[in-house]
This record gives C-alpha cells, structure tokens and sequence, in this order.
C-alpha cells in the first residue's frame, strides 16, 4: 500500500510540475508577445473595447506622473473593470498586464530615455550591460547612456541616493564594473561622472577613483 500511495503522489508531483512548467512557458511568451507588439494594434483593440488611450494621451499623463510604475498602476485601476468577459481580444495576449510595456514602448518612440530618468529604464539599462559586460563587452556609449538617466532621475525626481531609487540593484556595484569598461576617459565623460557624483551622496569612489578625488579636493 506504502509503494502504490507513494507512486500516486509522485505521479500527482510530476504532474504538478509539468503543469508549473507550462505555465510558465505560456507567461513567458505573452510577455514578449506584450513587450514586442506594435503600439498601434494595442490601441487600437483597448479602444475597440472602451478604454479610450492614445499615444498623445499616453505621453501627457506620463507629463503629469513622470513615472511608468505609477501610470501603469494608474491605468490597471482606472480601467481594471474593462477586461471583463466581455473583453474581446483578437491577438490573444492583451490583458491587464498590457499598460506597462505599452507606456514604455510609446516613450521610446517618442522620448529620448534617458531624458526622462525613469527608474525603469535604469533598469533595463543595466539588465542589458549585465549581458553584455558577461560577454567582456561593455559599450561606453550604453553606460554613458545609464549615467544620463540617473543623472536625470536625480534632477526629476529629487533623488540623491542610489538606494533611494531600487531595491532591484546594487547600483554602485553595477556601475563599478561598467566604468571599468570606460576606456576612452575623455573632458566629455570626465563632465558626465562628475555630474553623476554630484548627484547622489552614496555613490562609491570605487566607480572612478581618480576622478572622485579630485572631486573631493575642490
């Protein structure tokens, strides 16, 4: 009896980690499905079923929020009750969960990112230099491109200490490794680190030694 209950539940385990598995797998999809979709047949099925966003409408609330986090949650509630039986959708993957890479894709056809210092970009700024710098390849021009955002999330957002801005990252251990990939130290990035310095209290002299202690002695 002991030998035919164990095998049921190790049946009933296996299934259950199948099952597991393929919902994942199904989630995994719809997020690329999400993140990958034109904006354009977005709108348009959330219009076909009353939820009246544009890509002009988009950018001026993000005006008012300056924040993808807080559009997106802002959105899921005010429409929450849309995606309802009712909701038809024709492509199979949009849902609730669609705000957020909407608002990011409509920024990035129409805003420069790292203009608008949203902690998300930082995000998948630096998700995508931890993938290269494990390749042993690390763009400056792309870390560049992170400092500016954190710079510019400091001046929009008043923030002036990195673990103010995530509890994703260790930034300043991201960004020790990234500055190392920096070779060409010209006037122009020795403005931009300063700049960056100057912004946030805890960032660690270890991302530019040299550059931090002249800082200092100013």
């Amino acid at each position: 009896m002991k030998g035919i209950n164990s095998t049921k539940r190790d049946e009933e385990m296996n299934k259950r980690i199948m099952n597991g598995m393929k919902n994942f797998m199904k989630a995994t999809v719809k997020i690329r499905q999400q993140d990958h979709a034109p904006a354009e047949l977005v709108l348009r099925v959330l219009n076909e079923n009353g939820i009246p966003l544009t890509e002009q409408k988009i950018l001026d609330d993000y005006a008012e929020v300056k924040d993808v986090g807080t559009l997106d949650e802002q959105y899921a509630d005010q429409y929450e009750d849309r995606f309802d039986g009712t909701f038809q959708d024709e492509t199979g993957f949009i849902d609730i969960d669609i705000f957020l890479p909407l608002i990011k894709n409509v920024l990035r056809r129409n805003c420069d990112i790292t203009e608008t210092g949203d902690s998300v970009f930082i995000g998948e700024l630096e998700d995508d230099l931890m993938k290269k710098e494990k390749l042993k390849v690390i763009p400056q021009k792309e870390v560049e491109n992170l400092i500016r955002t954190y710079i510019n999330h400091s001046r929009i957002h008043d923030v002036h200490l990195l673990d103010d801005i995530d509890g994703l990252y260790d930034h300043n251990s991201l960004l020790i490794g990234f500055v190392k990939g920096c070779h060409k130290r010209n006037r122009q990035f020795n403005d931009l680190m300063t700049e960056f310095f100057n912004c946030y209290e805890d960032a660690d002299p270890e991302i530019y030694p040299s550059l931090y202690g002249k800082i200092r002695k100013q």
